[in-house]
Parts: structure tokens; sequence; C-alpha cells
């Protein structure tokens, strides 16, 4: 069981930061262009832009942005 809690830690990670995104664009009001939208997230938790945009398109694969 030790073995899979790293990839379930990464995995809860990975939906937390998920679910960070779509709190600050909920927020926002308004629609945040990319760079806006890492701007405001590497100012909050330190993404990167790779992790931010792999996670970005997740998100758009899982229609819960709509990207245009």
């Amino acid at each position: 069981m030790k073995e899979n809690k790293p990839l379930f830690e990464d995995k809860t990670k990975l939906a937390e930061n998920k679910l960070i995104i779509l709190y600050i664009m909920e927020q926002a009001g308004s629609p945040l262009s990319n760079s806006q939208l890492l701007k405001l997230l590497h100012d909050f938790e330190n993404f990167n832009y790779y992790y931010f945009q792999h996670l970005l398109s997740d998100l758009v694969e899982q229609n819960f942005v709509i990207n245009y």
C-alpha cells in the first residue's frame, strides 16, 4: 500500500490544482486570457507554463473550460 500513496497524492494534487484554475476563472467574472490566468496562478501557486498548459488542456478536453 505504501507504493500507491505517492500516486494517490499526485492525483489529489492534480485535482486540487484543476479546482484552483476553475475557481479563479469563476471568480474573475469575465473571460481571462491564457497569459492572464497563468500570471495569477504563478503568483498564487508557483505554476510553471508547461504544467499549467497540461492542466488547462485536460480541463478543455473534459469540457470544464471553453477555449476560444
